[in-house]
């Protein structure tokens, strides 16, 4: 993910799912990813501020699980890698929440309720 044999902006879409959290250098993989990327990159993380993400932290999936290791994002910090990331590039960028608890699963929230995050940052065209 950090230095990927592809020739830049090869690839309409770069698209990261539960990866970003688990990286040594995510910001180094962001980078690559808009190097390579025609159009955006689009990144679905764990969400820091959901019960899943409280749990991670503290809860029973703290104690040596995989998920315990993950470094899970919030909304600015996501936005804050990709904008990072893309530098000059960027155009717009949306995000959207989901997996909610059940009893919430079919709410669009102005706030990160679930237990992922999904953000896309469009990139613009070369100029």
């Amino acid at each position: 993910a950090h230095q990927l044999p592809i020739r830049s902006r090869s690839t309409d879409l770069v698209v990261f799912v539960t990866t970003l959290e688990f990286l040594e250098k995510p910001h180094a993989a962001l980078s690559e990813a808009v190097r390579i990327a025609r159009h955006g990159v689009a990144a679905i993380v764990l969400n820091r501020w959901s019960l899943g993400g409280i749990s991670r932290r503290w809860g029973t999936q703290s104690r040596g699980t995989r998920l315990g290791m993950a470094r899970d994002y919030s909304i600015t910090a996501l936005r804050g890698a990709l904008t990072n990331a893309a530098r000059g590039r960027l155009d717009h960028i949306g995000w959207s929440s989901t997996l909610f608890p059940a009893c919430l699963w079919m709410v669009q929230a102005p706030i990160p309720l679930g237990d992922v995050i999904g953000m896309a940052a469009k990139l613009a065209p070369p100029s």
